[in-house]
């Protein structure tokens, strides 16, 4: 097993919070072409807000397989 495999075995195991709080901090630590600037970005509480809404129903959202799928075909 890859050492990032096991890495995310391990983040897997955590609370969804705590999911959350490192998937932040991941995002955070990397910056790729045509990403928006830290201005421009969703702060935490954004995301948090978003994730509320799509829990809620209130706002429909892509899977990962499907957004995988349309990534793959570009």
């Amino acid at each position: 097993m890859s050492e990032a495999a096991r890495v995310l075995a391990d983040a897997l195991s955590l609370s969804e919070e705590e999911r959350v709080r490192l998937a932040e901090e991941l995002l955070l630590s990397v910056r790729l072409d045509g990403m928006p600037s830290e201005d421009d970005a969703a702060t935490p509480a954004d995301l948090r807000a978003r994730a509320a809404e799509v829990k809620n129903g209130d706002r429909s959202g892509t899977t990962w397989p499907e957004l995988r799928k349309n990534l793959g075909s570009e």
